[in-house]
């Protein structure tokens, strides 16, 4: 689990970029009203209202149910206030280390990662 200390998160390093070749783009984390930490590799998706980007969430029917990207790195979502960042719109990543929904089932992941290969984002 990441650990903040003095507003730099350390964490163990764990390889989730395959070999294809990645590609980044801006994307902004909406808050949730509580400060929030949040992994390099976790998967990602879009609200439908508003374009802001939050945890994957498949139960949901706000745009949220479906995956869009991967978060380039671990960063800390403030209690108020929506924070900038980057995350992988495309390339080859590893199911290993990526940071899926706590509970998520397999088939909800199966329907996740099909909605990533379908934008050019590969999970292997």
């Amino acid at each position: 689990m990441p650990k903040k200390l003095s507003g730099v998160i350390q964490e163990e390093v764990i390889r989730f970029v395959g070999e294809h070749h990645p590609i980044q783009r801006p994307v902004t984390l909406k808050s949730t009203g509580a400060e929030k930490v949040l992994k390099g590799g976790t998967v990602l998706a879009q609200i439908t209202v508003g374009g802001l980007y939050v945890l994957l969430a498949p139960a949901a029917d706000d745009g949220s149910q479906n995956a869009k990207c991967i978060l380039t790195e671990s960063v800390v979502v403030p209690a108020a206030g929506n924070e900038p960042e980057t995350a992988y719109v495309h390339g080859e990543f590893f199911d290993s280390g990526l940071t899926w929904p706590e509970g998520i089932s397999a088939e909800d992941k199966q329907i996740a990662i099909d909605s990533l290969s379908s934008q050019g984002v590969y999970v292997v």
